[in-house]
């Protein structure tokens, strides 16, 4: 029965690269709590969230602050299932240059998606950082990832990529400078996010991206490469060694689930130690930090 489910989800996976199955639109409705001014000639980061009920996470602030502290105007993209209903009030966050709130289609990419048509001049932007929340940080070593960035000579930068399924970059941050922003490959790809479910979005988006960019011309730099061939994702295995490289995050799921096993122990000690406060990863994961796997692995 099991091997029965996996050949079944491999052909399912299979149908939707080669495009088989029904698309579901993309739902670009939105609401601008807080538009932002004109963002030509300027460093843009696009950070999105999910919320159930429109209210925004410390850690996820925190992240905010962080990218403005950089010189970066940021976009606030928060996806949740109704977003008419979301009430906050427009004078929060004064750090964040815009705050749209939409119903959550595409997940992620659906939200870069929608940012990128409702702003055409984040196409302009000198440096656009696409980015979501499903990391803790940035540690200290922040400011040395940006200057890696700004030093790079490609066109489209990624932290981390992965073989599973195929080489692609892993999606939770990556970088877009003005020759990929002018391309067509660019606007194609972003024109052409859908809907639908989170396989869905991964086998149509998060996958033939980097082929795609690459496809048109376009140069790419992963500033922290996996070992060609290995099916494990770095940032849920190799976090401590991305550390030490002069990664600035640390995955929630990591500390949440921990599902490849990785050795954590301590995990609260070398945070604090790269400038990051552990305790708002405990106010992060509330009721479910007991029970989590960092939890578990605190330092005594």
């Amino acid at each position: 029965m099991h091997r029965l489910r996996e050949k079944k989800t491999r052909l399912r996976n299979w149908m939707l690269r080669k495009g088989l199955l029904p698309v579901t639109p993309l739902d670009t409705f939105g609401i601008w709590l807080r538009e932002p001014p004109p963002l030509h000639s300027r460093r843009v980061c696009v950070l999105v969230c999910f919320s159930v009920d429109g209210t925004v996470s410390e850690h996820t602030l925190f992240l905010a602050r962080s990218w403005h502290l950089q010189d970066f105007a940021v976009i606030l993209v928060i996806a949740t299932d109704r977003p008419e209903t979301v009430a906050l009030s427009p004078d929060i966050h004064p750090q964040l240059e815009g705050i749209l709130i939409r119903r959550n289609s595409g997940y992620d990419f659906g939200s870069w998606a929608t940012a990128i048509r409702y702003r055409p001049d984040l196409l302009e932007a000198t440096l656009l950082a696409l980015a979501n929340d499903s990391l803790y940080g940035p540690l200290s070593s922040f400011a040395g990832l940006l200057r890696r960035v700004d030093e790079s000579d490609a066109d489209m930068i990624g932290m981390t990529d992965s073989y599973e399924y195929q080489h692609h970059i892993q999606s939770f941050l990556v970088f877009y400078k003005p020759r990929a922003l002018k391309s067509v490959a660019f606007t194609r790809f972003w024109r052409g996010i859908r809907g639908g479910e989170r396989e869905a979005t991964i086998q149509r988006a998060e996958l033939p991206q980097l082929a795609a960019m690459r496809a048109a011309g376009l140069a790419v730099d992963i500033l922290f490469p996996h070992t060609p061939g290995l099916l494990t994702n770095p940032t849920l295995l190799h976090w401590k060694e991305l550390l030490h490289d002069g990664f600035p995050f640390v995955k929630v799921q990591l500390l949440r689930e921990n599902p490849w096993g990785a050795d954590i122990a301590g995990w609260d000690v070398v945070m604090r130690e790269h400038g990051y406060d552990p305790a708002m990863v405990r106010t992060h994961l509330g009721p479910l930090y007991a029970g989590s796997a960092a939890a578990k692995a605190v330092a005594r």
